[in-house]
């Protein structure tokens, strides 16, 4: 009688071996009917935690660039301390931008090559990254950054790459 319920209900369990000891254990300690009953039981109760996994998957998941920053911790964040984590979102997004513009000598800055940046591995920077705003992580790379003077980088075709005061991206994210 075992070998017949196994047949017959192989289909459900999709000829996976934890499956087939559960299956094999409940047939011998049950009637047809309970096993079926059970067997549909447990089917659904795995069917919710995969639902529920998923869901969890796609809730958790962290702007990539923060995740590379912090690892696990984006998640946390995400979680524990969302305005943090948006703090910290906005700075990657909002704390630099490029212009043609000469320097204003009205502002305290200070101005550096490109050259000298390179990320961790000591690859030097390569300015086809400021392309994709959403993709670029200049945290990646040894960028100086001041809290009362606006550091500048200038590229090889003339242009800048200014980033904010520590001060100014604080209060620019008070204000949004």
């Amino acid at each position: 009688m075992i070998q017949t319920l196994h047949k017959k209900f192989d289909f459900l369990l999709g000829f996976t071996q934890p499956f087939h000891l559960v299956f094999v254990y409940l047939s011998i300690s049950q009637t047809t009917k309970n096993v079926v009953i059970t067997m549909k039981t447990v089917a659904t109760a795995i069917l919710a935690i995969a639902l529920q996994a998923v869901t969890l998957a796609q809730d958790s998941s962290v702007d990539p660039r923060l995740e590379a920053n912090i690892g696990a911790e984006a998640i946390t964040l995400k979680e524990n301390n969302p305005d943090y984590y948006n703090f910290l979102i906005y700075e990657l997004n909002e704390s630099y931008f490029v212009t043609s513009e000469t320097p204003d000598p009205g502002v305290k800055q200070e101005v550096y090559s490109i050259s000298r940046i390179k990320d961790a591995e000591g690859n030097e920077f390569n300015e086809s990254v400021l392309e994709n705003s959403e993709t670029f992580n200049f945290k990646a790379y040894n960028f100086k950054r001041t809290h009362d003077n606006r550091v500048l980088y200038e590229l090889s075709d003339g242009r800048y790459l200014v980033f904010y005061t520590l001060k100014e991206v604080k209060e620019n994210y008070k204000k949004k």
